[in-house]
């Protein structure tokens, strides 16, 4: 069981990373090509993931590969440039 002390540290990756991170986007017709855009250069996977229920958003599931820390914080607020929210 992990303590407190544990918990509170700081989480260590090993590099280079297959990051997944979750895109929700307003719903248009070129979402996904929008990520493919911001994500030129790097090796990934984009697949649509689903649409809200009400059907203004969309989702989707990115995987890159990262190189550092720095690689995965950069690439973040890459998708925040062209969404809602990044998870």
């Amino acid at each position: 069981m992990a303590t407190i002390c544990e918990l509170n540290q700081k989480p260590e990756f090993s590099y280079p990373n297959l990051w997944t991170y979750r895109v929700i986007m307003e719903t248009e017709q070129k979402a996904e090509a929008k990520i493919e855009e911001k994500l030129s250069g790097y090796e990934k996977k984009i697949e649509f993931s689903k649409h809200s229920s009400g059907g203004k958003y969309m989702s989707f599931e990115a995987r890159v590969m990262v190189k550092s820390e720095k690689d995965r914080d950069e690439v973040f607020e890459k998708l925040k440039e062209i969404s809602k929210f990044v998870l």
